[in-house]
């Protein structure tokens, strides 16, 4: 073989099989694949910052519904206490008093029936136990 025959087949191997050309963009490849992956990483980061995002902004208008209910609750509960305290100051306290709700006979027949009901209750919870075998 002939050093021409060498040197066209060489040549002929390189330019048909674009070698050449490849040996002459294998940086801009290598930087294309590169930026690929950047790429692919960014997109990746992006939803997750989306989701973060979206998860911030349920969260916060769940804290605004809950201070706003926490709001009325506490108007309510202000109305009620005023209410109570107007109550306090219109109930007569005084004994054997014609307006008092309820009467002093009430009260007290309540409190002897009361009385007697667990006295007698525990008086024969004590004999049961003092007529048992320990």
């Amino acid at each position: 073989m002939s050093i021409s025959n060498i040197v066209i087949t060489l040549l002929a191997t390189l330019l048909g099989g674009g070698s050449i050309l490849n040996i002459f963009l294998f940086k801009e490849n290598k930087k294309l694949k590169q930026a690929e992956i950047d790429k692919s990483y960014a997109d990746g980061w992006k939803t997750l910052a989306d989701e973060r995002i979206k998860e911030a902004q349920y969260i916060k208008q769940k804290y605004d519904d809950v201070l706003a209910e926490n709001t009325k609750l506490r108007l309510e509960k202000q109305e009620i206490l005023v209410t109570m305290v107007g109550l306090c100051y219109e109930r007569c306290k005084l004994t054997g008093c014609k307006n008092r709700q309820p009467d002093d006979e009430t009260n007290q027949k309540e409190a002897l029936k009361y009385r007697q009901k667990y006295s007698e209750e525990y008086l024969n919870k004590v004999k049961e136990f003092a007529s048992s075998d320990i």
